[in-house]
């Protein structure tokens, strides 16, 4: 028996707060940052307690933010709710995922290309059909979904909960009658709920074998059921009010699979190279993206290559080249984050196209060389010599990721050594270094470290869900 007054008592929300709210956290539409949160914390936490328990939680309107794709696509629209909410909206999903902890969890993008290398290789099927749900969170229906939601939970406040914050209005829209707002914590896990009998349907179909990520589906099945396959999915999906993006589905055999005409799900492309091995390598515009920011780094270093241009360009094309961890302690464990193009497209196995760009950053240094022989030497010096290698980075992620020191490792700087990144990799002023405080210190080194290591994230993400 789940006691749901234990996810809204002020100690366990408490707890929730130092965990997920931090200094970073974005302000919603009530414009409460993170600072004017934890002067008023105890009196905020008191209050959602006594709400939620009584049944009479208001949710504040979530803050739009549009993000856009290109000049071609729609904005795609981004709920983000009040740090206060935030936090209510965080106790509900745990509360949620701890009434269906009996069902499939969603599996990572990693489990997900293990499982198609592992399908490939038992050499069942011979066709593949690849589909993309239209507009997936935003036509999700409310009735249907919380008609799942029932099925596990009986409360009355906490389905009441669960609907004021899927119909909380967005912006200066009225109340969302249809879809489930992006960016609140709910939403992803009710999005699984509400496919779940698709998912256990299919899971349990002998003749296929099926593949879901939110919302991008993969089959693998024979050339004869393919037809079928796709009728009925697209039935099933109808029956939820749900679409198939027409621009997006693809179907094929899979010997055709080459490397101009390869299979991309997830951010990954998959082909059989010349001697038919079957090849994980990374989607054609993923890997143009990092060609294109190691191409804008060099070129720093060609317009300017003072020390300070040289210092800070060595640092971000690490960057890009090893990605980042961070090793934290948290609640008696060390929980590993990985950050970084590499780091997350870690299931590839094209080491031609790691040879590939390790090769452009080679020529592209070369070429700086020769356009200016004054600059060589200091190249050679300061900058060559360290640039690190997409091969020797592949090989640390597999084989020795545990205690790889080859990788960058943000949160292992104590404080002198953070001071003298600032001051080395940034050009940041010794003098001003020194009198600030540890306090300010941190600050600098998240702006200007972490925040672009989580940006440098996102842009990944962006990348493999198609936004």
């Amino acid at each position: 028996m789940i006691d749901n007054r234990v996810f809204f008592r002020q100690a366990y929300l408490k707890d929730l707060s130092e965990k997920y709210i931090k200094h970073y956290t974005i302000s919603g539409s009530d414009r409460v940052n993170y600072v004017s949160f934890k002067k008023n914390e105890t009196e905020i936490i008191k209050n959602i307690s006594d709400t939620v328990l009584y049944g009479k939680y208001s949710f504040s309107s979530y803050k739009e933010k549009l993000i856009l794709k290109d000049r071609f696509s729609k904005p795609r629209c981004i709920s983000i709710p009040t740090i206060k909410d935030r936090l209510l909206l965080k106790s509900l999903s745990l509360l949620i995922e701890t009434y269906f902890s009996d069902i499939p969890k969603p599996k990572i993008p990693h489990e997900q290309i293990k499982k198609i290398n592992q399908i490939v290789k038992k050499n069942e099927y011979d066709s593949y059909l690849k589909i993309d749900i239209k507009n997936f969170f935003g036509n999700i229906n409310h009735e249907k979904l919380l008609s799942t939601v029932h099925t596990k939970i009986k409360s009355k406040k906490i389905l009441q909960l669960i609907e004021k914050g899927i119909q909380n209005p967005t912006g200066t829209e009225k109340n969302n009658i249809k879809g489930l707002p992006q960016g609140i914590s709910i939403s992803n896990f009710l999005a699984h709920i509400y496919l779940l009998n698709l998912d256990e349907k299919y899971d349990n179909t002998n003749s296929l074998e099926y593949i879901r990520y939110v919302d991008d589906i993969l089959i693998f099945c024979s050339k004869a059921e393919k037809d079928n396959v796709l009728k009925q999915i697209r039935a099933d999906l109808a029956f939820l009010g749900l679409k198939i993006k027409s621009s997006k589905k693809k179907q094929g055999k899979l010997i055709n699979l080459s490397r101009d005409k390869p299979l991309n799900f997830l951010g990954y492309s998959f082909f059989y190279d010349e001697k038919q091995n079957f090849i994980t390598s990374i989607n054609k515009k993923s890997v143009l993206s990092c060609e294109q920011k190691i191409v804008t780094i060099l070129n720093k270093v060609n317009k300017n290559p003072s020390t300070k241009q040289l210092n800070r360009s060595l640092y971000e094309l690490n960057r890009v080249i090893t990605g980042s961890i961070t090793r934290e302690f948290d609640f008696g464990t060390i929980r590993t984050q990985r950050y970084g193009w590499l780091l997350f497209f870690s299931q590839m196995n094209d080491k031609y196209l790691l040879f590939r760009l390790d090769s452009l950053i080679r020529k592209k240094i070369n070429h700086m060389k020769k356009k200016n022989p004054n600059i060589e030497e200091l190249i050679n010096d300061r900058f060559e010599s360290n640039v690190k290698k997409f091969v020797t980075t592949y090989y640390e992620i597999k084989y020795n990721f545990k205690a790889t020191t080859y990788l960058f490792e943000p949160d292992a700087f104590n404080l002198i050594e953070k001071r003298v990144f600032l001051e080395e990799t940034f050009g940041f002023s010794n003098s001003k270094l020194r009198e600030m405080s540890d306090k300010e210190i941190e600050k600098k080194f998240y702006r200007n470290v972490y925040k672009k290591i989580y940006t440098d994230y996102k842009d990944i993400l962006e990348v493999m869900s198609g936004y």
